[in-house]
Parts: C-alpha cells; sequence; structure tokens
C-alpha cells in the first residue's frame, strides 16, 4: 500500500533567507488527495496565525500565498478525488509586485 508523507517548509520571498522545515499534526496520509489538500489548509492556518506586521513587513508575497492556498484547497475539494489521486493534481502559483504606469 502506498502512503504519502507530507513535508513542509517555511520561506521569504526576500532574498537570502533560506527555507526552513516546519512541523505539522498529521504528515502521513493514504491518499494523495488528503495529503495535497490537507497541506495547503494547514499552510493557510499557519500563515494567518503569523502577526500581520511580521507578514507585512517582509512583502507582499505573503498575502497573496494565503490568498492562494484558500483558493486551490478550495478548487482541489471541489474535484473528484479520483481524478486527484489518479493525475497526482496540485496548484502552483506565485505572487508578483504590479506596477502602474
Amino acid at each position: 500500500m502506498v502512503k504519502y508523507i507530507l513535508i513542509m517548509i517555511i520561506c521569504s520571498g526576500i532574498p537570502g533567507n533560506q527555507c526552513k522545515p516546519i512541523p505539522v499534526p498529521i504528515s502521513e496520509f493514504k491518499e494523495y488527495h488528503e495529503c495535497i489538500i490537507y497541506g495547503y489548509d494547514y499552510s493557510s492556518t499557519m500563515l494567518k496565525s503569523l502577526n500581520p506586521k511580521t507578514i507585512n513587513e517582509f512583502d507582499e508575497y505573503h498575502k497573496c500565498i494565503i490568498y492562494g492556498y484558500d483558493h486551490s484547497s478550495m478548487m482541489l475539494k471541489s474535484l473528484d478525488p479520483r481524478t486527484i489521486n489518479e493525475f497526482e493534481m496540485f496548484t502552483a502559483f506565485d505572487c508578483k509586485e504590479q506596477t502602474t504606469t
């Protein structure tokens, strides 16, 4: 039987800062879709628990990431778990500063 292991790291959008592993309450899953959705949900919850001033001091990147995790989790939850498992689906996103002219 295949099991899926969730490994999480936290990173900063500031050059020179190193990513660090973070512990997760649940790290082993029977199904891929359970692992990926839990990862998005836990990431969003963990980032929301940080002091907003801390996130704002770093950059807009983290505010976008929280939205991205929430949206990714909702989207994946709307799909058939068999599809997520079969194709090992996940979402990827990045947040860039938009300059206005």
